[in-house]
């Protein structure tokens, strides 16, 4: 499917990578950042993960990436990932701070993709709740809340691992 014209955005490359690192550093709080400590490789591959896998012709693809390209950085990125067999489809949406209007429109882009198949199943979405605009585009859009992560950190030094030789 090809982006609306009102919304007008186009497929996600691997020079993005800066791009969607920059978009992350500006949503997370600098105390998120400093304990997850991603580098844009690391960061995509965990985000993005496999966007060009092999695919069969005249099928769509079951992951599918796109940006809202400002020029000088991105506004928003969505990317939908097909569910098979007993798995859900899946949903990833970040917009910039400064374009929180992009939330719903990108929200209701991926939905209108993953129901062209006509493959009636769950949609997931997680999302940080420091990402304000997209937890309420997704409860505007009617979704529910399901579970929780939480994801726990050791602050201050470690003490090294002391090895004693035989002598």
């Amino acid at each position: 499917a090809a982006p609306t014209d009102d919304l007008p955005l186009r497929r996600w490359h691997r020079h993005d990578q800066w791009g969607l690192l920059r978009l992350y550093t500006a949503n997370a709080p600098h105390m998120v950042q400093v304990a997850e400590n991603m580098d844009s490789n690391e960061y995509t591959s965990l985000r993005v993960g496999q966007l060009h896998r092999w695919q069969i012709p005249l099928l769509p693809a079951r992951e599918q990436g796109f940006v809202y390209d400002l020029g000088v950085r991105l506004g928003g990125w969505v990317q939908i990932r097909r569910g098979s067999g007993l798995h859900p489809h899946q949903i990833s949406l970040m917009v910039h701070p400064d374009n929180t209007d992009l939330a719903t429109p990108l929200l209701r882009f991926a939905l209108s993709l993953l129901g062209e198949g006509g493959d009636a199943r769950p949609v997931y979405c997680q999302v940080r709740e420091y990402e304000g605009a997209v937890v309420s585009a997704l409860r505007d859009s009617g979704f529910e809340h399901v579970a929780t992560r939480a994801l726990l950190v050791r602050h201050g030094e470690t003490t090294p691992l002391q090895i004693a030789l035989p002598r």
